[in-house]
C-alpha cells in the first residue's frame, strides 16, 4: 500500500508542477478570454462522464487548443 501511495504522491507532484508551468497557447479562438484566478466563478459542477464521453470532450478541447475546463466554460 505504501508503494501505491508513493506513486500517487509522485503523480500529484508531477501534475501540480505541470499545471504551474502551463503556458497559454499563442493562438486562441477570438471568443476565449483567459483569466486567472476565476474570482467571479463560485459554483463548482461535478459531472460523471463515461470514458467515451470524456475522450470526446478531450478530443474537442485538443482540437480547439484549449484545456477541457475552458472548453466547457465557453461551450455555446
Amino acid at each position: 500500500m505504501a508503494k501505491k501511495s508513493r506513486k500517487i504522491e509522485e503523480l500529484l507532484a508531477e501534475e501540480g508542477a505541470a499545471a504551474e508551468n502551463y503556458e497559454v497557447p499563442d493562438h486562441l479562438p477570438e471568443h476565449v478570454q483567459v483569466s486567472r484566478p476565476n474570482l467571479g466563478r463560485a459554483t463548482v459542477v461535478s459531472v460523471r462522464l463515461s470514458p467515451e464521453e470524456h475522450a470526446r470532450l478531450q478530443r474537442a478541447a485538443n482540437e480547439a487548443n484549449l484545456p477541457v475546463s475552458t472548453l466547457i466554460r465557453v461551450w455555446p
